[in-house]
């Protein structure tokens, strides 16, 4: 499956995200519709969504760090016991790289860069978390 250009074994994805401290279970997706809107995103049951992203930049290359973190109480399952794809939550926040919940502005510096930023990118919000470099690449490929 290929996203922004590179290609992803979401295997591959899934087995390093289950590596990671805490992670009980792990699935990896590609959301979006179209090639330049599509992101990885992944999903744990278990861990810090600041600790499992942090040990990932260390086992992975950054094309294949999810853009995204969700971590759940439990991985919705079919009645066949496999993970079930269809059921897992959506992925609607605010673009950017942030985790699983989003950091919002501290101090009256974190928040005028904020703004900056949205403007910028003319979005909504901006989590302090957010990937300048994820943004600026969604806004050039006309996604954002």
């Amino acid at each position: 499956m290929k996203v922004n250009g590179y290609r992803i074994e979401l295997g591959e994805v899934e087995a390093a995200l289950a590596r990671c401290p805490g992670v009980r279970a792990a699935v990896a997706a590609v959301v979006g519709d179209r090639e330049t809107s599509r992101q990885l995103v992944g999903y744990v049951v278990g861990g810090e969504a600041d600790e499992v992203l942090a040990a990932l930049r260390e086992l992975l290359p950054d094309y294949l760090v999810p853009r995204r973190l969700m971590v759940l109480g439990e991985l919705p399952l079919s009645r066949n016991g496999k993970v079930d794809r269809d059921a897992l939550p959506r992925t609607d926040a605010p673009a950017g790289g942030e985790a699983a919940c989003p950091a919002w502005p501290a101090d009256e510096v974190e928040s005028a860069l904020a703004d900056i930023w949205r403007e910028f990118f003319g979005l909504e919000a901006v989590s302090v978390t957010a990937s300048f470099l994820t943004s600026a690449v969604t806004r050039c490929s006309g996604s954002g």
